[in-house]
């Protein structure tokens, strides 16, 4: 069920971080000192989130410890000029969190409008809709923040044509009006620091406030975030609230 090559990359990865700490240790020993195995040398649920292979993690918890991704063609689920339409594209993606993390986000990457806009001395530039960035900080937040003792329901993504959502299970450790100031939390210690080695996130407290600048520097509408019933919600909007040429126009 586990991926050694993700173990030995990540082993290289402590290595070049913290120095040669495992080199007096077996194998097995070191499986146990990262918690892949407990102390009966049975696979851990953080074991099966760093290091699953292909179908391990969702075959021995349940189906739903991943991501799906959903593209809609306006600004509802249900399309009113055609309501047979289901959605434009819709793929979920599993292994371990690393390579859910990796495919959905280019996945959700490629499903964002591509806008262009005359910069200075004539050049056309291009660019996605929402800052890779903020794309990027809103998916690794609901992979490290998520409930992953409920297997009710899994991490959702929802393109529409003017916003991406965000749910994954698990409300918010501190209140929403709250999560710029306060001091980090998390509810997976164990994933956060594997994560944090990986450069996937800090657990600095600094993602939302990455998410909301990239979008003020963009000219995009301030995100949305909230807590429903037993959700954490994030909503990015790829609206602005100028043009593109009055944008070009105040720029100068």
């Amino acid at each position: 069920y586990l991926d050694l090559d993700k173990i030995k990359a990540y082993l290289e990865v402590v290595k070049t971080k913290r120095g040669d700490v495992y080199k007096d240790f077996s194998f097995d020993q070191i499986l146990r000192k990262l918690r892949v195995l407990d102390d009966t040398g049975n696979l851990t649920l953080f074991g099966l989130l760093a290091f699953s292979n292909a179908y391990g993690l969702q075959e021995l918890t349940a189906p739903t410890i991943n991501i799906a991704v959903t593209q809609y063609a306006g600004t509802d689920k249900v399309n009113p000029a055609d309501i047979s339409e289901v959605s434009l594209d819709d793929k979920e993606f599993n292994g371990s969190v690393v390579s859910q993390f990796n495919e959905a986000l280019k996945f959700i990457l490629s499903k964002l409008p591509v806008r262009s806009r005359i910069v200075e001395g004539g050049k056309r530039l291009s660019y996605l809709a929402i800052p890779e960035i903020a794309i990027r900080e809103t998916l690794a937040n609901a992979i490290v923040h998520r409930d992953y003792t409920t297997h009710r329901s899994r991490i959702q993504v929802d393109v529409y044509a003017d916003r991406v959502e965000f749910k994954n299970p698990g409300k918010s450790l501190v209140p929403i009006n709250k999560m710029e100031i306060s001091h980090p939390q998390t509810r997976n210690p164990l994933l956060m620091d594997f994560l944090r080695d990986l450069e996937i996130t800090e657990h600095r407290g600094r993602g939302i406030r990455t998410i909301r600048n990239s979008l003020r520097q963009a000219h995009l509408a301030e995100p949305l975030f909230a807590n429903e019933y037993d959700w954490f919600v994030a909503i990015l909007y790829s609206s602005a609230f100028i043009t593109d040429d009055d944008q070009t126009w105040l720029e100068k």
